[in-house]
């Protein structure tokens, strides 16, 4: 008996890819993405560039006169412009700053007495609502002093509406000083005095 003969498939062999290296793959994606994102970065300057270019019109050489209208000039109002008032914006740190005689900075001097408290006025405008001000008292060429000495310092945090500090020597002796007065750290205002 004879058999049947089996039905051979054929085989065909497809040739193999060549596989990619990861690294290779990385370094194609990485420069594509910087070649995109260098692309997006100009393009929104070229754009702006070709919508600011100007554009030329033509204009007639010559214009007839003979055809324009006689010019008038017609007020429209005859009214005067009235002023609008000037409203002063406040100085940043501290400013008006003086030297009184008095605990309410009525009397300002910068001449003072021995047993006399020298009191310092401001107005304070900061935005940072830190409002630390710092004095420094320097007797420049003072009795008993050596020269730029410095007295003594402090620094306060000042409350909204605070307005000034003091110092009391007892006595001041008699020499010129200075004082330094600080917002925040940063030097603002130096005033000197003098005491006879």
């Amino acid at each position: 008996m004879a058999q049947a003969p089996k039905n051979k498939k054929k085989t065909v062999e497809v040739p193999r890819k060549k596989k990619m290296s990861q690294g290779l793959l990385i370094a194609i994606i990485s420069s594509v993405t910087t070649l995109v994102a260098a692309i997006l970065s100009v393009a929104p300057s070229l754009m702006e560039r070709a919508s600011s270019e100007p554009t030329l019109t033509p204009f007639p050489t010559a214009i007839p006169t003979d055809t324009l209208p006689p010019a008038t000039f017609t007020p429209e109002s005859t009214s005067t412009p009235t002023e609008l008032p000037v409203t002063p914006t406040p100085e940043l740190g501290l400013s008006n700053v003086y030297l009184a005689l008095d605990p309410e900075g009525k009397v300002k001097s910068d001449v003072f007495s021995p047993p006399q408290t020298v009191y310092v006025f401001f107005d304070l405008n900061d935005p940072s609502g830190i409002r630390r001000v710092g004095m420094k008292w320097i007797a420049i060429d003072a009795e008993f002093y050596p020269e730029n000495f410095e007295i003594y310092s402090t620094v306060d945090v000042m409350e909204a509406g605070d307005r000034g500090l003091s110092a009391t020597l007892n006595p001041w002796p008699v020499g010129n000083y200075k004082l330094e007065l600080s917002l925040n750290n940063s030097l603002d205002e130096t005033l000197t005095f003098q005491v006879k």
